[in-house]
């Protein structure tokens, strides 16, 4: 309610007694939508004019000009206060200076600005500073009312509301108008009222100017305080979390290291057996003296390679598994001191408490928020999917997991109940998912096409024909304590495909 005409009215008497024949400095801005005029005396109080929607509010406070500043209307340096008024008819407040210049505040909900205005100038503070607008009049004349919807002062809430703040009937206008006449102001339901003072006291202008501070204080600095906090502690949470998946989305060293043994392993063993291995075989028999307790007896064999092809396939995916594990080291490391600098920003975050240090922090740390900003804008631009889709000249929507994990958010958060499900039957592999999309059957050759994108993401890649089964969505299932990918299925059907022949 501080745009109310008759609490704008108060405000205007406090100012006037305050501020005439103070010498305004300069007129200047260091925070969009508010305008400081700096008293040249710095020991008195400056004035300044919040136009920030959907209320705007003007206080008084001493200031320290700070480094960084936009001056705004230069000709009021040095120019002395004459008066602050109230115009009759409308909410705007009159700063008026000896030299015949004025500024003039004026209320809106939502088109607040301030203007100055000299013999036949006038300039806006907001949007367009330097374009001319036209010459605003201060009224003089004072109506009377008999009833508060013939009030043009009081907005259609008010004309609605006033009885249940007031506690009086709706045919007391005049009795209500006396009652804010004598008022100082008192918060009721977030609002600032002029209803009766406690104690039956009178009006004090001293007693309003510091109701209404703590109202603005209380209902708009502290509220605007609590929102710039929780963005950006949801931002730096955000960061820390990004931060937290991104090393748990590291692979298993371990694991990995193991790969590694079993490749090389593999490779050795079939170095040492090359002249006893036929061309065609699809597998061979590790012989007991050199079989390795932790790793299969028996090796698969590519029956379309030769074997020093499939001798080097052995040693190649274990060299491209040192360098994943390579590169884990050097990103877990990379992730850690990451996380660690923004635990310990955040930490540092958490004890703020105040505008002043927050505004203070935000300078310090202004790089490290455009960071995360820039970091959000490209995750929302580039929203990474676990699938690699195909799109066949009939429209069919084919989906490939991309890892163990990505067949899991894919199979069982992202495809409908009634897709088809593929996997190779005999090896491991990506999740395949053909999208019904409402349609009520799927085409054999869609059939074979997605079960040779299967075979050709598995483990089965090089081989002549690969075993692949196919179910509803539906009849896959995940059991608790599952690793990534892995799952149970039922009702389903089988084909076979030759992965070597997709193009």
């Amino acid at each position: 309610m501080i745009t109310n005409w008759y609490t704008l009215e108060k405000l205007s008497f406090y100012l006037n007694e305050k501020l005439s024949g103070e010498m305004i400095s300069q007129a200047l801005t260091f925070n969009k939508n508010e305008l400081i005029l700096l008293n040249n005396n710095n020991q008195n109080p400056s004035v300044k004019i919040n136009l920030f929607n959907p209320f705007q509010f003007i206080l008084l406070d001493t200031f320290n000009k700070p480094r960084k500043t936009i001056t705004i209307f230069p000709a009021l340096q040095n120019e002395i206060i004459a008066s602050v008024k109230i115009d009759n008819n409308d909410r705007n407040i009159w700063i008026n200076f000896t030299s015949g210049a004025s500024i003039i505040i004026i209320f809106r909900s939502n088109s607040g600005n301030v203007i100055y205005q000299k013999n036949d100038t006038s300039l806006l503070f907001k949007n367009n500073k330097k374009k001319l607008v036209e010459k605003t009049e201060y009224s003089n004349e004072k109506k009377s009312f008999d009833n508060i919807l013939k009030n043009f002062r009081f907005n259609n809430f008010w004309k609605k509301n006033y009885t249940n703040f007031f506690n009086i009937n709706s045919d007391e206008y005049q009795k209500f108008i006396e009652i804010m006449k004598k008022s100082n102001g008192n918060f009721i339901k977030n609002r600032f009222v002029l209803n009766e003072n406690k104690n039956d006291d009178k009006f004090n202008s001293e007693f309003f100017y510091n109701n209404y501070k703590k109202f603005i204080i209380t209902n708009f600095i502290s509220n605007s305080f609590d929102e710039a906090y929780s963005n950006i502690k949801k931002q730096l949470l955000k960061q820390l979390e990004r931060n937290k998946k991104s090393l748990k989305n590291l692979n298993d060293n371990d694991k990995l290291n193991k790969r590694i043994e079993k490749n090389r392993y593999f490779g050795d063993t079939l170095s040492i057996f090359q002249t006893n291995i036929n061309k065609g075989k699809t597998e061979f028999e590790i012989p007991d003296e050199y079989q390795n307790s932790n790793f299969p007896k028996i090796i698969e064999l590519q029956s379309n390679l030769n074997i020093h092809q499939i001798i080097k396939n052995y040693y190649d995916k274990a060299k491209k598994i040192e360098k994943k594990v390579a590169k884990n080291i050097l990103d877990e490391k990379t992730f850690k001191k990451e996380f660690e600098k923004y635990l310990k920003i955040y930490e540092h975050f958490e004890k703020i408490d105040d505008n002043k240090t927050l505004k203070l922090w935000k300078e310090n740390n202004k790089s490290i928020l455009q960071n995360i900003q820039q970091t959000n804008t490209k995750q929302k631009d580039n929203i990474r999917v676990p699938y690699k889709e195909y799109i066949t000249k009939s429209g069919w929507k084919i989906w490939v997991g991309k890892s163990a994990r990505d067949n899991d958010e894919m199979t069982f958060h992202l495809a409908n109940k009634n897709d088809l499900w593929l996997h190779t039957r005999h090896s491991t592999g990506s999740h395949v998912i053909i999208r019904k999309d409402g349609k009520k059957e799927i085409p054999m050759e869609i059939i074979k096409y997605a079960g040779t994108l299967s075979a050709r993401n598995s483990d089965e890649k090089h081989s002549n024909m690969v075993s692949v089964i196919y179910t509803l969505k539906k009849y896959v299932v995940k059991r608790k304590g599952f690793t990534a990918g892995k799952v149970t299925f039922q009702f389903e059907k089988n084909i076979s495909v030759n992965p070597l022949e997709l193009k």
